[in-house]
């Protein structure tokens, strides 16, 4: 009967901490998360989450800014606008199509101006607006005769809005009023001689204007 060969039969036997590939140093190596490897995942990660963090944050802002200068809008349908508050520092700056510019400058204890700058010289439009939640100038072609008018919205109340319209004739460098009245809620002015009166709600009424500027609820 032979005997078993007594030589350790080392090629049979498994270590204790497993067997490594024809390479054991690299293959090791391979099957490791090195610590600098853990640090830049979690940076990578964390840093991805806070860039999608300010992105929402800046466009909830944006959504909000737009939606509130919408809400305070009291002058309708015209692209560009300017508008103050009382206290405000700010001075905002209209450029008209004739070059001169309109600015809004709140000064305490008269109210907001509203500015002409023309040929390095200022000037009122009107009264400043002493009694004033806000303040809007617009311009627009009431009328689709190729002139632009400036509108002047300014907010006394809640419910009530005082609006002054400005012409220029053509020789001649100074606005005069034009005309003047009072809404609820809103203007707008579709370029076809007339104005909507908006209310509260959203509905709004049409009115004609006369050429001294007069309105007339139209038929």
């Amino acid at each position: 009967m032979s005997e078993w060969p007594k030589e350790h039969a080392w090629k049979v036997c498994i270590l204790q901490k497993g067997i490594v590939g024809s390479n054991p140093t690299l293959s090791a190596e391979n099957s490791l998360i090195r610590p600098t490897d853990l640090v830049g995942l979690i940076f990578a990660k964390n840093a991805k989450t806070f860039f999608m963090k300010q992105s929402i944050f800046i466009l909830s802002i944006f959504v909000f800014s737009i939606s509130v200068s919408s809400a305070q809008d009291i002058i309708k349908g015209i692209p560009l606008t300017i508008s103050l508050v009382p206290k405000s520092a700010k001075q905002p700056n209209l450029k008209l199509k004739d070059g001169a510019g309109v600015i809004l400058k709140y000064v305490a204890d008269e109210g907001i101006h509203v500015i002409l700058a023309k040929n390095g010289k200022q000037s009122d439009f009107c009264e400043p607006f002493s009694n004033t939640q806000f303040v809007q100038v617009g311009e627009t072609d009431i009328e689709k005769d190729g002139k632009k008018e400036v509108v002047v919205a300014s907010k006394s109340s809640s419910s009530t809005i005082d609006v002054l319209i400005f012409k220029k004739a053509e020789f001649e460098i100074f606005y005069k009023e034009w005309s003047s009245f009072s809404a609820t809620s809103a203007v707008e002015f579709p370029g076809d001689g007339t104005v909507r009166l908006y209310d509260q709600k959203g509905k709004y009424g049409v009115y004609k204007f006369s050429d001294d500027g007069k309105i007339t609820e139209a038929p």
